[in-house]
């Protein structure tokens, strides 16, 4: 049985294209021993699964942009509708976090907030105090490894433009701008207590997208959510166990160990895909608030935890921290885990997690015929060395 879904949805396809999203989708359907049908309309895929003895089961499939990165989605639900319904709910969930949120548009809640003047209270929605205060608690934990006050800083090192190397006096005025403390939030009003302070939300944006959307599309009867928004992911629990691969630092096209999980997000942090040339000096896009100056580059990170916006802040205090100092601090926080994938100075990728996770790790034998899920952006085991035969992953799922 076929169904085809029109939707008014400019979405594109992902550049992995239709057979890899096919192929992908089949391998989810498997988990729950259902069989997928395909069929495309107006930039939608739609499936439909069918079980003998559970009932029919529709999933729907949309990918577009969203936040200026790639968005797509995998909704189901018991019938057509619900998951039609479901999908686009959180389809403008999302739409609505980037209105919001982004500090690239003018006239968004956080743009007009930046813009007001210092010392004024500004009543913000609901929706942007519960953003603010998670991202300033996390600053506060991290001790400001991750920050959103970091504006001021963005705009020194020209981080959204070709890159730029701030003279002294520059960096010295930025960095008095950055910081948390910078910014007071009380009782859904807003202030700002200096005037360079300014919110980026580079660092916690995509996770509070991502966090509104899989909420709406509970909340409209989905069952198995899973999101993929410029490489952070979100899947619920009844979408089953999955396996996502740890990419290689040094070539992202590379994997270098694998780690199974279920109803969590995950989020990964490095330097390696959108650094910026100034002359011949490299400048990375995750900046340290604490030195006013970019993270030293050693390797990537990945954070596994049920709250993608918490996922998606934590990824950026890790890599800040760096593996040594990050690896002792987020071994002691409730439900998070962490795979960090450290170049040593022979160039060798040394994956160090987590106490709690297991990583698999990939060598060169196991590359032939793997049957992957999910690809995110590099991580590894401190007793798995990349020459180890691989050991079982365990299924990572916090209840």
């Amino acid at each position: 049985m076929q169904s085809t879904a029109r939707l008014p949805f400019n979405a594109c396809l992902l550049d992995s294209g239709l057979s890899g999203l096919m192929r992908r989708h089949k391998r989810v359907c498997a988990w729950t021993n259902r069989v997928c049908v395909w069929t495309v309309a107006a930039g939608l895929v739609f499936s439909q699964s069918m079980s003998g003895d559970a009932g029919d089961r529709y999933d729907v499939i949309r990918s577009g942009r969203a936040m200026g990165t790639h968005l797509t989605m995998s909704v189901s639900a018991k019938n057509r509708e619900t998951a039609l319904a479901a999908s686009e709910l959180a389809r403008a969930a999302i739409e609505r976090a980037e209105t919001r949120l982004s500090t690239w548009r003018v006239g968004s809640e956080l743009d007009r907030l930046n813009r007001t003047p210092v010392g004024e209270w500004v009543a913000v929605s609901a929706e942007l105090e519960l953003d603010l205060e998670v991202a300033l608690d996390l600053a506060r934990l991290t001790g400001s490894a991750f920050d959103p006050v970091i504006g001021s800083l963005v705009a020194a090192w020209d981080l959204r433009g070709n890159g730029a190397i701030p003279d002294r006096l520059r960096l010295g005025a930025a960095i008095e701008n950055t910081g948390h403390e910078l910014v007071e939030l009380d009782d859904g009003r807003v202030r700002r207590l200096q005037a360079g302070a300014t919110i980026e939300e580079g660092g916690f944006g995509k996770g509070a997208g991502l966090r509104d959307a899989v909420t709406a599309a509970l909340a409209a009867g989905a069952e198995c959510v899973r999101l993929d928004l410029g490489g952070q992911l979100i899947m619920t629990s009844p979408c089953g166990p999955e396996t996502i691969d740890i990419a290689d630092p040094r070539d992202r096209r590379a994997v270098v160990g694998s780690v199974v999980v279920e109803g969590v997000s995950v989020a990964t942090s490095g330097n390696s895909v959108r650094s910026l040339e100034v002359g011949d000096i490299q400048v990375g896009h995750l900046l340290d608030p604490r030195i006013g100056r970019p993270a030293r580059d050693w390797g990537s990170v990945t954070v596994i935890a049920r709250d993608p916006l918490k996922a998606d802040c934590l990824a950026t205090a890790l890599f800040v921290m760096g593996p040594e100092r990050g690896l002792t601090w987020v071994d002691g926080i409730e439900d998070v885990e962490a795979v960090f994938a450290v170049i040593d100075d022979d160039r060798n990728v040394i994956l160090r997690s987590t106490s709690g996770i297991v990583v698999r790790p990939i060598v060169d034998d196991d590359r032939k015929g793997l049957d992957r899920h999910a690809s995110v952006w590099p991580e590894e085991n401190e007793h798995s060395p990349p020459s180890q035969k691989p050991v079982g992953p365990s299924i990572i799922s916090f209840e």
